[in-house]
């Protein structure tokens, strides 16, 4: 096709959470198509399974849709998981933060596992976080960091956003590739066969 063919082409795919391309978003894409690319075939086939449910939850709490990638790069769509840090479910929430969220977490019951609840929960949290930070890539990394180690960090270097505090040696090095990697998730899977996956089996 010609260029202007190819501008219309990619005119067509629109985000509702700010997309950056740079370096460190880069290198998760090609992360993603090289070493991760089993995984992550995995995590867009498993996407289906939750995709209408969660942008629904999302539109109706005036957040950008795209957040459900979120879910993609905490837990691979994945009710199950349980991380070191012990973060269970889907949106992987710590026990005090799901119950600050209204989840049973219990002997009997851990609603930190049941995809509704749980989506509810983290479009609330969510909500908050950017209430406060008014930016999204800095309420993503306050999602991963928490907004105490965000808030402290902004004032100590006297920066404003999220690449600039990333430059200092302050943040985990988790927090400061959270947003890259969600940045690159949310750019793949809006568009997989332009980087590579094809015939994607997703669930439904």
């Amino acid at each position: 096709p010609t260029s202007s063919d190819e501008n219309i082409m990619e005119e067509e795919i629109l985000y509702d959470f700010p997309v950056v391309h740079n370096k460190q978003v880069e290198m998760y894409l090609n992360l993603f198509q090289g070493k991760q690319r089993k995984q992550f075939t995995k995590w867009l086939a498993r996407s289906g399974k939750y995709a209408r449910f969660m942008k629904n939850q999302l539109a109706i709490n005036d957040l950008p849709k795209d957040l459900m990638y979120l879910s993609m790069i905490e837990s691979g769509f994945n009710q199950r998981a349980y991380s070191r840090a012990r973060a269970v479910g889907l949106w992987q929430f710590m026990s005090a933060t799901g119950k600050q969220y209204n989840l049973r977490i219990d002997n009997y019951i851990d609603e930190r596992r049941d995809a509704e609840k749980s989506t509810k929960a983290a479009a609330a949290y969510l909500s908050d976080l950017y209430a406060e930070f008014k930016d999204w890539h800095l309420a993503v990394a306050a999602y991963n960091g928490g907004p105490g180690k965000i808030r402290k960090g902004l004032k100590k270097y006297k920066v404003d956003n999220f690449w600039d505090l990333a430059q200092h040696k302050y943040l985990r090095l988790e927090t400061k590739r959270y947003v890259p990697k969600l940045i690159a998730a949310i750019i793949i899977s809006k568009d997989p066969e332009k980087y590579g996956f094809y015939n994607i089996d997703y669930q439904e």
